[in-house]
């Protein structure tokens, strides 16, 4: 039984914490135990983990960037002896320096994003520690061609350390097809066209700009219904803004949903406005859903779409782009569907979990049986 511990900064619902969840569900339980590790006590995500047993850790931290959560976060794996330490993001680089604190040398870290404050400049000092740090580790895991790109690059990780593995998701839950109850319990009416997202509530994902395209969308098609699937800081701000644009009663916030599937099955254009992505989670699920999508030229968007067979790629933040984009699928239903899917085939051809979660359990061995012989 090889055991993994996971280190992030917290377990929230959103896509790593997703990814993290669907690898866990579908590894093989007989070969492979898991324990999650974190320092804050948002864990919701929790509940898209099938073995409600798994343990949970939270590491205590007095304020950022807390020396001594270091040191308590070493005690506890050298109590806990994990076969791999799993890090993510740079949330969890204090797990890569507590790993080598308390001797393991098992070290696998993955890449998913970057932060606000990643994205609008360059952080040289997160930048030149990642690379003293994830220098420790075994193996660096890019989920997109983008991220991989910038670790070699720009983080300078040898080459032969970098792994690019994509996210997957659950064919059993993302399927196309229409969920006319749902529909009718979130007071979606007989006829009305659903443009909806999925993500939380916060500037990073952009939803403003996708209401003001669905503003000016609704004055020409009167049957049109916004949804906004997530919970996050910015909610209230949201809602003033449609309320201002007179689309207020037009746009269903869903808040928080830990299960988004059978959402999917209510939407009939998905549409990712995010300023900054890298291969997410909602796209994929869309995908999957066999939805037309509109989404922005962020990250490995254009690569997951195949540069437009899967749907309409438009500039980030550019609300009239944005704007066109469902207006094209509006008025070319044959299109939307045709496009919709391609995506899904692409999205089962080349993401199913299933397939995702072999590469990571072939690797994982790889490099316990390696580190015996010395190697790595």
């Amino acid at each position: 039984m090889i055991s993994i511990m996971h280190i992030l900064y917290s377990f929230d619902v959103g896509g790593l914490e997703t990814g993290i969840a669907n690898l866990i569900n579908h590894m093989d339980a007989e070969k492979f135990s898991h324990s999650i590790c974190v320092f804050s006590k948002r864990t919701s995500a929790l509940e898209k983990v099938e073995n409600k047993n798994i343990k949970l850790h939270i590491i205590k931290r007095n304020f950022r960037n807390d020396p001594v959560s270091i040191l308590r976060l070493a005690s506890l794996l050298r109590k806990n002896r994990p076969d791999i330490v799993r890090t993510y993001n740079w949330g969890g680089m204090d797990g890569v320096i507590a790993a080598r604190l308390s001797g393991i040398r098992a070290i696998v870290h993955s890449e998913h994003g970057f932060d606000i404050e990643e994205i609008y400049k360059k952080k040289r000092r997160r930048i030149l520690l990642r690379r003293a740090f994830l220098r420790q580790c075994i193996r660096v895991i890019a989920v997109s061609h983008v991220l991989k790109t910038w670790l070699i690059n720009d983080v300078k990780i040898p080459e032969d350390k970098v792994v690019f593995i994509p996210n997957g998701y659950d064919t059993k839950l993302f399927f196309p097809g229409k969920d006319r109850d749902k529909r009718r319990d979130l007071g979606i009416k007989d006829g009305e066209i659903v443009i909806a997202t999925v993500g939380a509530l916060k500037k990073l994902k952009n939803q403003r700009c996708l209401i003001g395209a669905f503003a000016g969308l609704s004055k020409a098609y009167h049957n049109l219904r916004l949804m906004l699937v997530g919970e996050g800081p910015l909610r209230a701000d949201l809602e003033n803004f449609a309320t201002g644009e007179g689309i207020r009663e037009k746009v269903i916030f869903t808040g928080e949903v830990a299960q988004t599937a059978s959402l999917y099955r209510t939407m009939d254009i998905f549409v990712l406005p995010s300023l900054c992505e890298n291969a997410p989670n909602v796209l994929l699920e869309a995908m999957a859903s066999g939805l037309p999508i509109v989404a922005s030229d962020v990250g490995d968007v254009r690569h997951m779409l195949e540069a437009g067979k899967g749907g309409i790629i438009v500039k980030p933040g550019d609300l009239q782009e944005i704007e066109e984009g469902i207006k094209y699928f509006l008025e070319n239903p044959s299109q939307a569907q045709e496009k919709g899917n391609f995506a899904c085939t692409k999205a089962k051809e080349s993401f199913d979990i299933k397939k995702i979660k072999l590469i990571y359990e072939s690797l994982y061995a790889s490099l316990l049986i390696s580190l015996k012989q010395g190697g790595v």
